[in-house]
């Protein structure tokens, strides 16, 4: 119940992990200290407890001890964030129900699974109560699973790969090339963005681009439970880097304060009057030689991995270039364009997609994206030239609010850089919420809209090409055609000062230096050339929803008939070329808002095209 999981389905949760704060010293400290965007304090993680199947839980957690949860699934990725504490007097019953709703509005008491239990026991996550840190928890994995492959050197096309060798000399987490390396694939909230609540999987890991490639089948590596579990943890407890407060990097190597070892008396306070006897610097010393003492790790190199070979289909006449593109749009025997007013000062032009056959997928790509296969479209159909942008979604629920994107880094003036101007396009709109927008057009329209299938959407974008681009290539000038992540986003670059006046820039987010399509995050719709059909920001701007079932290849046409993830498409503003190509494709849950996806429609229409 409530706003914090709004959306998501009941028994979605699985478990709560529970962790506390390892607060900062005097001297010490500081947004730029724990790591890239990780928040202002170090994170001790205690475990995890068990939710009942009815959404209920009861468990001890420490007295006299700042506390917070994250709700899980089933595959141990929080569902929500919490971004403060709670904390319990000896004793005491701490409820979630009351504080998170307003007066009026809390939830009637009704018996639940768990009140009628013994409170279940913080299950120990791989060890003791401990401060996460990136050296004792991640970097293990990397040794173990990646620097067989990430050693430092390019891959054999001759581009550089991130380097995951560990540096144990490092003594801030800016020396560290592997932690820099690996941050850069999490999405997730900056130490002082958007104050309002997020919404429920905003941030989920899902929607980072290091959980999407191990997911795909990276090259053959498989993770064990273990790993995957500790890469999850740290990405969503916001990528740290440090265990502890000493400085320099030295474990307990806390400044004196007033002469006092603040360490210790800390310790003192604690015990004598919060009956807390912890010390969660000594915690991290013990995590470090506990590494330490299991020596170098022997490297796990995944098996050889290569795609199988595949005859790609020969579809007649297709591929074809942007003249016979634009014939077969005047052949198709119906008007090219068609426009409706949604109200609110607002107009929706379509233009018409001819039927046609070509060959969807991508025979060199990702494992999700082959086997390619001949799809034929029979019916030619109307798509939005431009995604439905905020002030278009506002002419269907009036109170929609794309709000802002994160800015990186320090920031005391607005809560981001703002994505709900009127010619943007809306975003965090989930796969329902798109759906609905289609049923209202067509009922104030009476025609037939809805989203497009991913043949349809595919087919629309490649406007005749086998290539990845209807421009070009990977390796293509992408400025005047699509807003990806380019050159223009050293935007987000921070500058972190320390000692003695050194400092560090850097992102949080991979782009391509060496071209700049003038716009940083979402741009107006309608910026950069169109496709040779007529249609605006296929790629990048916003990832895309489509009606289809995320479901392996080849493509079978079962579009919306399997409940599961849904398929985006099209990449964004903040993907770089080989992850927005006009084959790939990702799958969210329908219920998750996404903070770079977006939509367009179709209008279908009832003529059949025979086959030439």
């Amino acid at each position: 119940s409530g706003p914090g999981l709004t959306g998501i389905p009941r028994g979605a949760v699985k478990s709560l992990r529970v962790f506390s704060y390892h607060f900062n010293y005097n001297f010490t400290g500081g947004h730029d200290s724990v790591g890239v965007q990780s928040g202002w304090d170090i994170k001790r993680i205690l475990g995890t407890v068990p939710v009942e199947p009815d959404g209920s839980a009861s468990f001890k957690v420490p007295a006299n001890t700042p506390i917070s949860i994250q709700p899980l699934d089933e595959k141990g990725r929080a569902l929500q964030v919490m971004r403060s504490w709670f904390t319990g007097m000896p004793g005491e019953v701490v409820s979630c129900v009351g504080c998170h709703e307003p007066q009026n509005s809390t939830p009637l008491p009704r018996s639940n699974v768990a009140s009628r239990r013994v409170p279940s026991v913080i299950k120990s996550w791989y060890g003791p109560a401990r401060p996460f840190a990136f050296r004792t928890e991640v970097q293990p994995v990397l040794d173990r699973y990646c620097v067989s492959c990430h050693d430092g050197q390019k891959s054999r096309s001759g581009r550089p790969m991130p380097n995951f060798v560990s540096n144990a000399e490092s003594t801030y987490f800016t020396d560290d090339v592997p932690y820099l390396a690996l941050q850069a694939y999490v999405h997730r909230y900056g130490p002082e963005n958007d104050y309002n609540i997020a919404r429920p999987m905003e941030y989920h890991a899902s929607t980072s681009p290091l959980f999407q490639i191990l997911d795909r089948g990276h090259h053959g590596v498989k993770l064990d439970a273990e790993s995957y579990d500790r890469l999850i943890t740290w990405a969503d407890l916001n990528a740290p880097w440090r265990g502890s407060w000493g400085v320099h990097g030295v474990p307990g190597k806390v400044p004196p304060f007033r002469k006092m070892d603040q360490v210790a008396r800390r310790i003192e306070l604690a015990k004598l009057y919060a009956k807390v006897d912890t010390d969660p610097e000594r915690e991290y010393v013990q995590a470090l030689a506990e590494v330490t003492r299991r020596g170098k790790l022997v490297p796990v190199k995944p098996e050889p991995h290569a795609h199988p070979s595949q005859a790609v289909p020969t579809v007649a006449g297709w591929p074809f270039d942007a003249a016979q593109a634009q014939r077969m749009q005047k052949w198709a025997g119906l008007p090219l364009e068609r426009s409706f007013d949604l109200g609110n000062g607002t107009t929706l032009n379509l233009v018409l997609i001819p039927a046609g056959s070509f060959v969807m997928g991508d025979p060199r790509g990702p494992r999700d994206v082959r086997p390619v296969s001949a799809v034929r479209i029979d019916k030619p159909f109307y798509m939005g030239r431009i995604e439905i942008t905020n002030s278009q979604y506002q002419a269907f629920n009036p109170q929609y609010d794309s709000r802002f994107v994160d800015q990186a880094g320090k920031d005391h003036n607005t809560p981001g850089f703002p994505a709900n101007l009127n010619d943007q396009p809306v975003i965090r709109v989930t796969w329902e919420q798109a759906v609905a927008f289609c049923r209202w057009l067509s009922e104030k329209t009476g025609e037939h809209f809805t989203l497009p299938t991913e043949a349809q959407w595919e087919w629309a974008s490649r406007a005749g090409s086998a290539s990845p681009f209807w421009f070009g290539g990977l390796d293509s000038d992408f400025g005047p055609w699509a807003n990806l992540a380019d050159n223009s986003m050293k935007g987000f670059i921070t500058t972190y000062g320390y000692a003695a006046g050194k400092s560090f820039r850097f992102t949080h987010l991979p782009y391509i230096e060496t071209v700049d399509d003038g716009n940083m995050i979402t741009a107006p719709v309608g910026w950069y050339k169109p496709n040779p059909w007529g249609l605006f920001d296929m790629i990048g701007n916003v990832a895309e929803w489509t009606r289809s079932t995320f479901l392996p290849y080849p493509y079978n046409g079962s579009d919306g008939d399997n409940s599961g993830p849904k398929v985006v498409r099209g990449g964004s503003w903040c993907e770089r070329p080989d992850r927005a190509t006009s084959a790939f494709r990702l799958g969210y849950e329908p219920y998750q808002p996404v903070w770079d996806v977006g939509f367009r429609v179709v209008m279908e229409t009832d003529r059949t095209v025979a086959r030439r």
